[in-house]
């Protein structure tokens, strides 16, 4: 049975709105997933850091961190996604801005 460790609390929000930031990114499926969404303070280097549940077998694999993005402007950021367990990093994708497009797209 698959777990989900949906988000729990902002532990940092940058320029990103609405907030509180993990109200809106946690949904309970995808057709929500359409209705609500945050947006960068449109700055260079603009993040967000969000506390995750436990997951009660939080070392069985498969583990998949699925990321829905959507570009809103016709710049070429690129986007970061660094997944933390405590202090140490455990996962680290760069989405370069030329695969992010105006439909939504999930990635890791």
């Amino acid at each position: 049975m698959p777990q989900i460790a949906r988000p729990l609390a902002d532990v940092s929000k940058g320029l990103w709105t609405p907030t509180p930031v993990f109200a809106a990114i946690d949904e309970m499926n995808e057709a929500g997933a359409d209705a609500t969404f945050v947006t960068s303070g449109n700055v260079a280097g603009d993040s967000f850091e969000v506390d995750l549940a436990s997951m009660a077998y939080a070392n069985s694999l498969p583990q998949t961190l699925k990321v829905r993005l959507r570009k809103t402007t016709a710049d070429n950021n690129q986007v970061t996604l660094t997944l933390f367990e405590g202090t140490t990093m455990v996962a680290y994708r760069v989405i370069p801005g030329s695969q992010i497009t105006s439909k939504e797209k999930s990635w890791w």
